[in-house]
């Protein structure tokens, strides 16, 4: 189990550095978005510094999928990982309009 640990871990810096690019990003730019300096994502991309708590919060706010960067499974995008679909219905009554709302959220 440790060495399966072990493995994930060795490779979320490679992940980290896929999606900034996916992104578009230098590293600069990636640490503005993650409130973190140059020095941390270079030093996260390369495994020296650890993805904290806080900037795994803000990687997802910035569409990353967790499941993604820790596992290596699933799509990168968070956004990718749910669908969802509405619709508005609108029922009027002489006391009241109604408003129903239907979410169908399917996993992608």
């Amino acid at each position: 189990m440790a060495d399966t640990i072990n493995t994930y871990y060795e490779t979320v810096p490679a992940r980290l550095r896929e999606f900034r690019k996916a992104l578009n990003l230098s590293q600069d730019e990636f640490g503005k978005l993650l409130e973190l300096d140059q020095t941390a994502i270079s030093g996260m991309e390369v495994g020296r510094q650890d993805v904290t708590l806080r900037t795994m919060y803000a990687l997802i706010k910035a569409d990353c999928n967790p499941t993604w960067l820790l596992l290596g499974s699933g799509p990168m995008l968070y956004s990718a990982t749910v669908q969802a679909e509405a619709t508005v219905e609108v029922r009027q009554t002489s006391q009241a309009t109604e408003y129903v709302v239907r979410v169908k959220a399917t996993k992608g």
